[in-house]
């Protein structure tokens, strides 16, 4: 970022990542610097906020972010992440897993994130633990999981959904297909094969699923902390499971961990909301995301006016 930026003589320099993995040697010669900063933990996290003091404005992607940097005396501009809601789109379920591969008699859930850590950052074990209560009760459950790469260090996903009986009512992509085949043009099938999202994460910036899924007209169950209940209408457009326990964790923050009886509760919820009119659930889920997060009218109406301004302020307006 700092030899890009001497590269390319710019003006400013901005970033989208978690920045707890910044130098702040290199930081301190960026004379412009903007952060777009997901923040994914409460209290605000010791190594985010020693970052942050060398950004000449902070940006920030949810109420949740912004009220946290609040707390701790930090200004920010809030902007929502969003979605190409031309490419997420609702499309014909049958088509989409016939296409994939996949039985047409199931009801679906989808779980599409990264394994990258144990305990997992996204849920992967409460959500098994869920999906098992959720199978004993209806038989014609299926869950179809897309968890990119797998790696000594993630979660066994498939020895634990074996230790549990439910392997068997699972559908995974090959590894190759699953870390270098995944494209906006692929992950959209899987969710409209799908006729629901789990996302019941331990922290969460944002959740660019959990948006994703519902522009193509699917809910999404989530866990009640961090950024994760703006993104949904509870029981209209998803459910919100509750946490069952919080884990300080080594930069002075919590991690939540979803209570897996909260999410069998909520799949059950969005069983119900899905059979009882699938059509209507379709309609209220697209609409929730074209009117927030359409993210041509969030560059048109927040991002332009944001970028002029900040260029009036860095080289005067002529």
């Amino acid at each position: 970022m700092f030899y890009h930026s001497q590269h390319w003589k710019a003006h400013v320099v901005f970033s989208m990542q978690d920045i707890w993995t910044l130098d702040p040697a290199f930081l301190s010669k960026i004379p412009v610097w903007i952060p777009w900063v997901p923040i994914d933990k409460e209290p605000l996290p010791i190594n985010v906020i020693q970052k942050l003091t060398f950004a000449y404005k902070i940006m920030c992607f949810s109420k949740f972010g912004y009220n946290q940097l609040l707390g701790k005396g930090f200004s920010s501009t809030f902007i929502t992440e969003g979605t190409d809601v031309e490419i997420f789109k609702p499309q014909d379920k049958n088509e989409m897993r016939k296409k994939i591969g996949l039985p047409q008699d199931v009801f679906l859930f989808a779980v599409v994130g990264a394994n990258k850590e144990n305990p997992p950052r996204k849920g992967f074990q409460e959500i098994l633990e869920a999906f098992k209560m959720f199978y004993d009760k209806h038989p014609e459950a299926a869950l179809l999981v897309h968890i990119q790469q797998r790696s000594p260090a993630g979660f066994p996903f498939k020895e634990y959904a074996n230790y549990l009986g439910i392997l068997g009512r699972m559908f995974f992509f090959n590894d190759y297909r699953a870390m270098f085949m995944s494209t906006s043009d692929t992950i959209v099938e899987e969710y409209n094969a799908s006729d629901a999202l789990l996302h019941p994460s331990q922290t969460e910036g944002f959740g660019l699923c959990i948006i994703e899924a519902q522009a193509c007209g699917k809910p999404a169950i989530v866990q009640r902390c961090q950024s994760m209940p703006e993104l949904i209408i509870d029981g209209k457009t998803g459910f919100i499971a509750e946490t069952l326990s919080k884990r300080f964790v080594n930069d002075l923050s919590f991690v939540h961990v979803a209570d897996p009886k909260s999410i069998y509760d909520c799949m059950e919820k969005t069983y119900a909301l899905v059979k009882n009119n699938p059509e209507q659930v379709a309609k209220d889920c697209r609409s929730w995301i074209v009117n927030n997060f359409n993210v041509e009218t969030i560059v048109r109406d927040k991002w332009i006016p944001f970028l002029i301004n900040l260029q009036d302020e860095l080289l005067g307006n002529p």
